[in-house]
């Protein structure tokens, strides 16, 4: 839901509550304006390192792996041919494209064999973003079971202990926060992120987020993607080319035909100068249970 918060970040820096908004759950903003700072008795910060990948074309991304491995949606097969009985091999003719399965693994029939491409289907960024599952001196939360939302591969929101049985994974393994499978995790927190960039009039930058609940990007201190509120994960980006700055927000998860707000303002608008440093800013809530992911990326840098 845009709108609400202000388009300028206050003087210390953090985003302010344009008023309490019932529909959003946002009851005063003395109540929001806790969320980003320190107060004893209600809150806690932890410091955490969110590592960025890269994918060796000036593309950088957070991902679900301990070593920077991509999170695995189910395996798709395309181009799917008989290739005889199973167990004498495939006799698909020579244009046939893929590798030969036998039996047949992309049609789950053991009396055949088929020729098939192989589909991996990758997710930069996590489904299960949890930094204080193992975090020293997090609050002592009521833990719940995590699932994995549509948009990172799996339909149906599965239960994180079914997709892991799916993809094999019978024991737990390490990733970037919790271990996979976790039992539980600890929801209900908020998470800031910031770092700097320089603007370079001849470079594109593209900034790109995606993430439940509510998650705010801001530029040199001005808002730029608006996601506020609670939703499914949704995507939005910034892109800095030259002097036009772009902006990009997926307010709903309605598919094939979301819809996207998006607006165009100059570089000045955003204080940016030719040569200079800018910080980026994201605020990001997590609110609701179930699911909890995120994903910022950032390319056409150095």
């Amino acid at each position: 839901m845009m709108g609400l918060v202000r388009a300028e970040l206050d003087a210390e820096g953090k985003p302010v509550l344009v008023a309490a908004a019932e529909y959003a759950y946002l009851h005063s903003v003395q109540a929001f304006s806790q969320w980003y700072r320190d107060t004893p008795g209600v809150n806690a910060r932890i410091e955490r390192e969110l590592v960025l990948w890269s994918d060796g074309d000036a593309t950088y991304a957070n991902r679900w792996g301990a070593n920077g491995e991509r999170w695995q949606g189910p395996v798709g097969y395309v181009n799917i041919v008989y290739g005889g009985e199973a167990g004498t091999g495939c006799t698909c003719a020579p244009s046939a494209a893929g590798v030969c399965f036998d039996p047949c693994v992309p049609w789950d029939d053991s009396q055949y064999s088929c020729c098939a491409e192989r589909i991996d289907n990758a997710f930069d960024g996590t489904p299960l973003f949890f930094p204080l599952d193992d975090a020293p001196n997090a609050l002592v939360e009521t833990r719940y079971e995590g699932k994995v939302p549509e948009q990172f591969g799996w339909t149906g929101w599965p239960w994180e202990d079914d997709v892991a049985t799916t993809l094999g994974v019978l024991e737990p393994i390490d990733t970037a926060w919790a271990p996979f499978p976790s039992a539980t995790h600890n929801f209900n927190f908020t998470s800031e992120v910031r770092f700097a960039l320089k603007h370079d009039a001849a470079i594109t930058t593209t900034i790109g987020v995606e993430g439940d609940d509510d998650i705010w990007v801001f530029v040199n201190g001005h808002l730029a993607v608006d996601l506020g509120s609670f939703h499914t994960p949704l995507p939005g980006s910034v892109t800095i080319a030259g002097d036009t700055v772009t902006t990009r927000a997926q307010t709903n998860g309605s598919l094939p035909s979301p819809t996207v707000v998006s607006s165009e303002r100059t570089a000045a608008e955003f204080g940016l100068v030719d040569g200079e440093p800018y910080e980026v800013a994201i605020f990001h809530a997590e609110r609701e249970r179930d699911g909890a992911t995120f994903r910022l990326s950032v390319s056409g840098v150095d």
